[in-house]
């Protein structure tokens, strides 16, 4: 059996992440409505766990054609020969289990479904702004009324952005999977501190028509579930099927500025987009509103 390969330059010019936006909506609210299952782990393969770890996630949609399982490796030594990080997205037949389709993404489909889902939140919240952390960095001194804060992509124990009494300071706090905010981040030091509790949390797909209090304060806290590696695999292999090999990202698009919407669309986009999974970014980001966020 010949399973077609895809490599990270062919899927960048087949999908971007704006075309992940919408899908991801429906689908962390299949995932929040029990229709939808992920599950991922973190491994430390390397002499020195702080010399790469390899993050496994999977997850399915029911009634959708395909499964994903993913390994998304970071190692120093990648970093320090400026390559791009290796790993895979293998997509499955959900009727057969049999493979259909492999992608060889440098982290490509990790990263446009990352700045998707933050992309969503900003949309449902408010407007972010990136940059990378392992230790907190926001402090609950830091919030004011009507600040929002997306924090993405810390997805095992040892990553956090945010100190646990930023926690108490929000009107809201949404999460993409709250077992998976138990496990990791800024979301697992502030349960642990007694800070925040299991119930305090909402997820994306849970939250629906949200109409904003101007005042309010919001934390969004993204780990990152399998079902946004299912939209990306579908996105990709449709367009691929389709033939598409001229995927504009939002800043090519004629008359694009940051924080609009693209050409055609009434969804805004981020002011930033995040480097989550670069060979620079071995961290989680925090995405923080560019008008009233500090430093």
């Amino acid at each position: 059996m010949s399973i077609p390969v895809y490599d990270a330059a062919e899927l960048r010019r087949a999908v971007c992440f704006t075309h992940l936006i919408e899908p991801l909506r429906v689908a962390f609210g299949e995932f929040s409505h029990g229709r939808a299952q992920q599950v991922m782990a973190a491994l430390w393969p390397a002499r020195l766990p702080e010399d790469g770890n390899v993050l496994i996630k999977a997850g399915c949609i029911t009634g959708h054609d395909i499964f994903v399982v993913k390994a998304a490796p970071w190692f120093r030594s990648n970093h320090a020969a400026g390559r791009p990080q290796g790993g895979l997205v293998t997509a499955f037949d959900a009727s057969t289990g049999y493979p259909v389709a492999i992608f060889a993404d440098e982290h490509y489909l990790s990263d446009i479904r990352t700045a998707a889902a933050g992309a969503l939140v900003a949309d449902i919240l408010a407007p972010p702004e990136a940059t990378a952390a392992t230790e907190p960095l926001v402090a609950a001194a830091w919030l004011h009324p009507g600040q929002h804060i997306t924090a993405v992509g810390a997805d095992d124990p040892g990553k956090c952005e945010l100190k646990p009494r930023a926690f108490g300071r929000a009107d809201l706090i949404a999460v993409d999977s709250r077992e998976a905010a138990a496990d990791n981040g800024s979301t697992r030091r502030a349960l642990q501190a007694g800070a925040l509790a299991p119930s305090d949390l909402t997820e994306i797909g849970e939250i629906g028509a949200y109409q904003r209090d101007p005042g309010a304060i919001t934390i969004a806290c993204l780990v990152g579930i399998g079902v946004q590696d299912v939209v990306a695999a579908e996105t990709a292999l449709a367009a691929i099927g389709a033939g598409v090999t001229d995927a504009v990202t939002p800043a090519q698009e004629p008359g694009f500025t940051p924080g609009s919407a693209p050409a055609g669309s009434s969804r805004p986009v981020p002011l930033g987009r995040p480097g989550y999974g670069r060979a620079d970014q071995p961290h989680g980001l925090c995405w923080i509103d560019r008008k009233r966020g500090q430093p």
